[in-house]
């Protein structure tokens, strides 16, 4: 439904774009999926009305006449992701700056996250004309709504003249996992295992050293360094341009074992616990969280 409406849109608005669309067999229960129609709606026009360019302007700057908008939906760690991505101009951060001027905000004084935030923000535009094709008036805060009603944030990365990619991500309420079980200190946690490198390769010691304790901001103990380890890799959808897939060694107590679990999430208000993702309950009926290592991570580099 959101391509069509893409495709609609392009018409009306004389550009040429093509469409793809990844991860479509992905299972996301009915009640999420009502929830995430009308913001999945409005990113792709908006990708359309404000990121692709016209083919003229495209061919001055050396692009192909037809742009791409790309629809990818995938499970990582118990938790959708619902991915717009556009070849587009990308978003402008003086443009951001200037509106938050006019909306007696100090935008020369944040960072670009927070500056990109603010684009969702109800009544917050850096168009200068209305679009009745981006939603009459109606701006991203419909995207921010329907996160907070999901339990779910959405993120933005955007290069100049390159595109732009925004990313929903919202808890699954059940969903089915292979995890690697891990113990640190008193706890069992699960571990996604599509994100384990299971060929863990001779290199793999020049690889950066985290230890989950630390991670998990328990630094209770001496790191165990008879431990057990695993090698980390960034999912796809996380990957910075250009700079491949960052890897990491993390290293715990032990490994417990590998199990197909049922994933619960933890509803609307995951977004109090970081780093957590869901939780599941073991044969021996104790219960294992279900860790989002990506978020760890980055977390864990942006303090330091």
């Amino acid at each position: 439904a959101a391509s069509r409406a893409g495709r609609m849109a392009a018409r009306q608005l004389g550009k040429e774009v093509e469409f793809e669309i990844v991860g479509g067999d992905v299972g996301i229960e009915k009640s999420l999926a009502d929830v995430l129609a009308d913001p999945l709606l409005h990113l792709v026009r908006n990708a359309i009305t404000h990121g692709i360019e016209d083919p003229d302007e495209r061919k001055a700057a050396g692009k192909k006449p037809v742009g791409r908008v790309r629809l990818a939906a995938a499970n990582h760690s118990g938790r959708i992701h619902i991915i717009v991505t556009d070849d587009g101009r990308g978003i402008d951060i003086k443009r951001i700056v200037a509106a938050a001027a006019e909306h007696g905000i100090a935008g020369r004084e944040l960072s670009v996250d927070q500056c990109l935030r603010l684009i969702f923000r109800p009544g917050f535009s850096t168009s200068d004309e209305l679009s009745e094709l981006s939603g009459r008036g109606i701006g991203l805060d419909i995207v921010d709504r329907a996160m907070d009603i999901a339990g779910g944030e959405v993120r933005v990365a955007t290069e100049s003249g390159a595109g732009t990619t925004f990313a929903m991500i919202v808890p699954a309420a059940l969903s089915m996992l292979r995890c690697v079980l891990v113990r640190s200190g008193d706890q069992v946690y699960a571990i996604d295992a599509a994100c384990l490198d299971d060929r863990q390769s001779m290199g793999s010691e020049n690889l950066p050293l985290l230890q989950l304790e630390s991670l998990l901001g328990q630094n209770n103990r001496n790191a165990n360094v008879e431990g057990a380890m695993v090698v980390w890799r960034s999912p796809s959808y996380a990957t910075s341009n250009g700079n491949g897939t960052p890897k990491y060694r993390i290293a715990f107590d032990a490994v417990v074992g590998v199990q197909e679990l049922l994933v619960r999430s933890l509803g609307r208000h995951a977004r109090r616990w970081p780093g957590l993702c869901g939780a599941a309950e073991l044969v021996d009926g104790t219960i294992a969280l279900v860790l989002d290592l990506n978020e760890l991570i980055n977390d864990n580099i942006e303090s330091n």
